[in-house]
């Protein structure tokens, strides 16, 4: 019986120690992420002239968008791009006019139809959006 004892404790003391190691954590601060619907040409040529910098986004949308989409002219075509993703893909082939600057595909949200997933923080808001 006393052996019977010393055995339940022990297990209980394992189960214990092994339930700690599957704690339920918290991820209230990890980023949430969305598609956009259809988004209409921007008119904002902060991200042309913003270049390869890959945090306009983070200022003009307070999130960072992950990947997009731009819809070829004309308007309502549905002619759509395959995903360009920032920092893999997304550096356009046509530098910037005769300063040959170049600059990101996003830079046509300027005056093209687009949608992106972005991601946004839940808890910091560093941002004014």
């Amino acid at each position: 019986m006393k052996q019977s004892i010393s055995w339940i404790i022990a297990l209980s003391i394992v189960y214990a120690v092994r339930c700690q190691e599957q704690t339920i954590v918290d991820t209230s601060t990890q980023a949430s992420c969305t598609e956009t619907p259809i988004q209409n040409p921007s008119g904002e040529n902060r991200w042309g002239q913003a270049g390869l910098d890959t945090n306009v986004d983070i200022y003009l949308k307070c999130g960072d968008i992950i990947a997009f989409k731009l819809e070829w002219f004309p308007v309502g075509s549905e002619n759509w791009s395959d995903w360009f993703v920032v920092g893999v893909n997304d550096v356009d082939i046509k530098s910037d006019g005769p300063s040959l600057r170049l600059k990101r595909w996003w830079s046509y949200f300027t005056d093209h139809r687009h949608k992106y997933i972005i991601c946004k923080q839940n808890n910091f808001k560093g941002c004014s959006c």
